[in-house]
């Protein structure tokens, strides 16, 4: 484990937390921590000895010497509980300090996460991964193409973590026909560097053809082929990952540290279900989410232990949360049950730390347990947009606005083509107090998709906050025409006819809303928007009362989002609000 020295000092940095060995104090992002010596003491020697027991033998040496008569276990279980209320911690579900009953304690969360994820203003220079192309006419084979770029992406962002940023898959997938020069993808992505490939699989075998070419010098670095039995393709792709990485890191890079290219456990057995899985996923519609879990259900099915399956299931039901398809009591133990499970079979998943994040930020209300997740995740793999995304609406809850801005912005770095990063950032600047920007972060949205709904909705909420509220309908309008009945773009329709002068719009809405949760499920802070829009204070904090009860996502919002100084000061809306922890 490495200290940080930025200060002329030691320091041990975990999620929002540094224990500096020095001065011997404990630091919050940035605020001290009150915190006595012998607590501190402990803390040291657990953060010394990470994901090791430390027994109570070792803490009373560590902490009285041998000719001191005390009550020693009584003394230690005092400083245990004073640390972990420092550290916000609890015995019964701990994040950083676990019990291990009559033997001692283990420090759970990654040391030093903070001082190795790349700053929000990364600067690293970046690889696009083109979609593999189909060698064959065999349409069939095309899953296995998108697979196969997909995992490359995945390992070359976890090989090549902290020195190169590599494009996510949304803004390589324009690539998948036409020209796939080097010129035009450096240009339009602003990349460094160009991994092309071919796949051509029949009859059981799978040949693999893959280059990687320097935009700048149109130089061609390396070159290779890889032929092997359909059942490996795991194999062959870490192969090919590996060489392309070695190859980067020969021309441009430092050796890398040792064990950075050590693999996380694979199994090929469910492949072809897991690809058809993921293809769902990204439908992002009813019916995919639900054909996404079966499929990985499937995958399942043949070997339990694959960790990338139980991921998924778990992306499955938070993201099918956020689109209204399953109900929070539903989703959110199904999807904390399989994403423990996926960290138990292999704890270098980030997308299980993503979800833990995810699960913890919107569900739980757990602000430094969802950062710590986010930043680990991001450790593991700093090249994931979603991350950042997740990331960047957490800090923008908890008011932290040029950090979320700088999150977002990177974001859209890493995947330029991504529709939803541009109208979150819209968001993301709205809630900062930034309408006006935000308006042009949309805009590039409507430029690649005029069609995308959500943009619609993110504009909508810029023009709100802008007090132009007859626009916002319209946008809100044009959304609803795009994407059917999403409860959220429906309740900004109600809010932006309210505040236009039409009452009666935005109570039509209200109705609408209440009678689709009696069937399914519409949180219930879209009601709380509606009636705050129409003065009813009182309403609108019940509804959000219900919506703290059930868990609602969209409650994460409450400290940030400008719609709700309609109802500021409202006494039950403050005592909300303070209960959550969110600075007002």
């Amino acid at each position: 484990m490495r200290d940080s020295a930025g200060d002329g000092g030691r320091v041990i940095r975990f999620g929002v937390f540094e224990a500096d060995l020095d001065s011997g104090e404990l630091r919050r992002r940035g605020a001290r921590v009150r915190l006595q010596e012998r607590p501190f003491r402990i803390l040291v020697a657990l953060l010394t000895r990470p994901n090791e027991v430390v027994t109570r033998q070792q803490l009373r040496e560590t902490l009285w010497a041998a000719d001191t008569f005390v009550d020693f276990d009584h003394g230690l279980d005092a400083a245990v509980n004073k640390l972990r209320e420092a550290l916000g911690d609890s015995a019964a579900n701990p994040r950083f300090i676990e019990t291990l009953p009559r033997r001692g304690y283990r420090f759970l969360a990654p040391p030093n996460a903070a001082e190795v994820v790349p700053p929000i203003d990364d600067r690293r220079r970046r690889l696009a991964v083109l979609p593999f192309a189909n060698a064959t006419a065999d349409p069939a084979n095309e899953p296995f193409c998108e697979g196969l770029t997909q995992e490359m992406i995945i390992r070359l962002g976890r090989l090549l973590r902290n020195s190169i940023g590599v494009i996510a898959s949304n803004s390589v997938a324009r690539y998948r026909d036409g020209d796939r020069s080097a010129d035009r993808v450096g240009r339009e992505l602003g990349v460094e560097w160009v991994l092309d490939g071919t796949l051509r699989r029949m009859n059981g075998r799978v040949r693999i053809g893959a280059q990687l070419v320097e935009v700048a010098g149109r130089t061609l670095l390396w070159a290779d082929t890889w032929e092997g039995d359909a059942m490996d393709e795991f194999a062959l792709q870490r192969e090919i990952a590996i060489h392309a990485a070695g190859s980067l890191a020969r021309e441009v890079l430092p050796p890398p540290p040792d064990g950075l290219a050590a693999p996380a456990k694979e199994v090929s057995r469910c492949r072809e279900r897991y690809i058809v899985a993921q293809h769902w996923l990204h439908a992002r519609t009813h019916a995919g989410f639900l054909n996404a879990l079966r499929h990985f259900r499937d995958a399942l099915a043949e070997d339990p232990e694959c960790a990338v399956c139980l991921s998924g299931i778990a992306q499955t039901y938070v993201l099918g949360l956020e689109y209204g398809v399953f109900r929070p009591d539903e989703a959110v133990p199904a999807a904390k049950s399989s994403m423990l499970r996926a960290l138990e079979v292999d704890p270098m998943v980030s997308d299980g730390h993503l979800i833990l994040g995810f699960i913890r930020h919107r569900t739980e209300y757990d602000w430094d347990g969802a950062e710590t997740s986010y930043l680990y995740a991001r450790q593991l793999n700093p090249s994931c947009a979603d991350t950042l995304h997740n990331y960047a609406t957490l800090l923008s809850h908890l008011g932290r606005h040029d950090e979320a801005v700088a999150a977002i912005r990177l974001a859209r770095r890493l995947d330029p083509c991504a529709l939803v990063l541009g109208a979150e950032e819209c968001c993301v600047l709205v809630n900062a107090g930034r309408a006006s920007e935000g308006l042009q972060a949309v805009a590039s949205v409507h430029e690649m998709d005029p069609g995308y709904p959500i943009a619609h909705n993110s504009r909508a909420r810029a023009l709100l906050a802008l007090h132009r509220p007859a626009e916002a309908y319209d946008a809100a309008q044009r959304g609803l025409a795009r994407g059917g009945s999403i409860p959220a773009i429906l309740a900004t329709c109600g809010v932006a006819a309210a505040r236009s002068g039409r009452p009666g719009i935005a109570r039509e809405v209200l109705s609408a809303l209440e009678s689709a949760d009696q069937g399914g499920y519409v949180s219930r802070v879209q009601l709380a928007r509606l009636h705050a829009a129409l003065g009813e204070a009182d309403q609108a904090v019940t509804r959000l009362e219900e919506a703290y009860a059930r868990r609602d996502a969209e409650m994460t919002e409450l400290a940030c989002e400008p719609e709700w100084r309609a109802i500021r000061g409202h006494e039950g809306f403050e005592a909300l609000v303070a209960r959550m922890g969110l600075s007002g």
